[in-house]
């Protein structure tokens, strides 16, 4: 099922030439950006649903304790708040969205007209 999904994503990708999905360079039209995260957002759904849903529920169970324990240390230290950088090796501009369509579109066999870094 993920794989339709992904199949729909490259299909639109390739209709739509002046979107260019390079090594350095995303850019996505802004006629064509809720049709493409749209399909991109339905590509992570079910792929995470179908490949990793028991770490799902582990990352849920991770998240929940992690409340539990900062208002806890928030309430030991008398602070207003705990703060930690979840990613500290990424670049701000950088997301988690554009770093999995990375990824994804870099495994690709698809051509997507930007460099040989994708055929």
């Amino acid at each position: 099922m993920w794989y339709q999904a992904y199949t729909q994503l490259i299909d639109f990708i390739s209709k739509h030439e002046e979107i260019k999905i390079c090594e350095n360079t995303v850019r996505i039209p802004q006629e064509h950006r809720a049709q493409f995260y749209e399909l991109f957002d339905n590509v992570r759904k079910t792929f995470m649903t179908e490949r990793l849903s028991g770490m799902l529920g582990e990352a849920k169970l991770l998240s929940e304790n992690y409340v539990k324990l900062e208002d806890e240390v928030v309430n030991l230290l008398k602070t207003k708040k705990v703060s930690m950088s979840v990613f500290p090796t990424m670049k701000r501009s950088e997301t988690i969205r554009g770093t999995l369509l990375y990824i994804s579109l870099a495994s690709s066999s698809t051509s997507l007209g930007c460099n040989p870094f994708f055929t």
